[in-house]
This record gives structure tokens, C-alpha cells and sequence, in this order.
């Protein structure tokens, strides 16, 4: 049907053709759907959509990382920082700001100067950690645990929280969910958090590596 393959993971399947309406893509996913015998539903169609590459091998995508934008103005996102649950709420507040931003532009030239326009925003955040306007709820990173605290051999951060949390008398297993903020000497969690500190440094690096997809990749 002169539909080009772009890219392709476990569930899901992004295909090209020049000219091509939402009428011909859902044309294609009947006949595939037809041929396979498995059901077959249509997303949409994207105005344009980033697979960053990888850094072991930056001419392949990764599989599960992707973002972009449908006609419609939908933005869809998967394997980013802005939709893992262990980022913490500042780092996903600017992510998102950059796809909303990105989200306007309607052609590659024009993707691209919104890319750098993004740099704007990246800076904007960086102050906000550097003055202080953030609150704990802004910082707080939530990670699960996977085995009983004593067990691991890294010092993690969240395992550092945990056990902070066990010499106040608390019962830390695996499954349980951690919420703690970056500091200097490693993590404090909300409960035992005195006064407001934490690592202006160790924020600002999480900020850095969560901008690189949407203004490194398009620029």
C-alpha cells in the first residue's frame, strides 16, 4: 500500500506514507488486521515524532523511548523522564513545559527553533533551585524498594532514606515505597526532614539530563 516502516516496538507501529489521511492509515490497520488475525487499533496520525537515539548506538532508536505530537494537538510520551514515577515533580513540571512548547511547531525547521527555545526554560528551572523557590513537594523522589534495605551492597539514596526511617523505629520491606529529597550528606526523607536543605547540585544535573531529549536530539 506504499506505507514506509519507521520505527516499531512490542505494541505498537509507526508507519509513512506521503499525502496519507487519517482515512488511509485506519485502511491499512483494517487490512492488517485482516491478514494477521489480531486486533488491530488506529492512535492517530502524528504531526511529527522524536525517537532519540542510543547512546551505545546513536544511529538506532531506543525501543521504548519516544515523543511527540498528533495533528489533533495530543501529545503522547513514553520512556522519558516526564513519565517515570521516580522524577521528581520539578524535573517532570519542565519536561512537560518543553513538550507543550514543542508541541507548536508544525514542521522539522520550525521544531527546531522551538528545540533551542527550550533552553529558556531548562534555565528558568535552574534558578528557581538555585534561589530557593522550590518546596519539598517540588523535590521529592518516590522509589520502591526491591529487597529488605540491609541487603543491598550499594549505598542507593533511597536505600540511605530507608534506613534513616528503620533507626526511627519503622518497618522498611520490600515493595514499600520510599519519598525522599537529595542532600548533601546523601537523602532525607519528608518525615525527617529539618528545616529545608537539599542538593542544589545534584537537582540541577537531573534537570540537565531530562532536557537533553527534547533540545540535544531535535538540535
Amino acid at each position: 500500500m506504499g506505507f514506509k516502516v519507521i520505527h516499531g516496538i512490542v505494541d505498537s507501529l509507526w508507519v509513512y506514507r506521503e499525502g496519507a489521511s487519517d482515512e488511509d492509515y485506519q485502511i491499512l490497520a483494517k487490512r492488517i488486521e485482516e491478514n494477521l488475525g489480531l486486533p488491530v487499533s488506529y492512535e492517530g496520525r502524528y504531526k511529527w515524532i522524536v525517537f532519540p537515539p542510543s547512546k551505545t548506538n546513536p544511529l538506532k532508536p531506543v525501543n521504548n523511548r519516544y515523543f511527540g505530537v498528533f495533528v489533533d494537538g495530543r501529545i503522547r510520551y513514553r520512556g522519558i523522564e516526564a513519565r517515570r514515577r521516580d522524577t521528581p515533580k520539578i524535573v517532570k513540571d519542565m519536561q512537560l513545559e518543553m513538550l507543550r512548547e514543542l508541541a507548536e511547531a508544525s514542521n522539522p525547521s520550525e521544531l527546531r527553533e522551538k528545540a533551542v527555545e527550550c533552553v529558556e526554560i531548562y534555565r528558568r528551572y535552574v534558578r528557581r533551585i538555585i534561589l530557593g523557590e522550590v518546596s519539598p513537594e517540588d523535590l521529592a523522589i518516590t522509589r520502591v524498594l526491591s529487597m529488605d534495605p540491609d541487603n543491598y551492597s550499594m549505598k542507593l539514596r533511597h536505600v540511605l532514606a530507608a534506613k534513616s526511617l528503620e533507626r526511627m523505629g519503622a518497618r522498611m520491606a520490600p515493595g514499600q515505597a520510599v519519598t525522599y529529597i537529595l542532600t548533601k550528606s546523601g537523602a532525607s526523607t519528608l518525615q525527617l526532614l529539618k528545616g529545608f536543605f537539599y542538593d542544589s547540585e545534584a537537582y540541577i544535573r537531573l534537570l540537565e539530563k531530562s532536557r537533553k531529549d527534547p533540545t540535544e536530539t531535535l538540535t
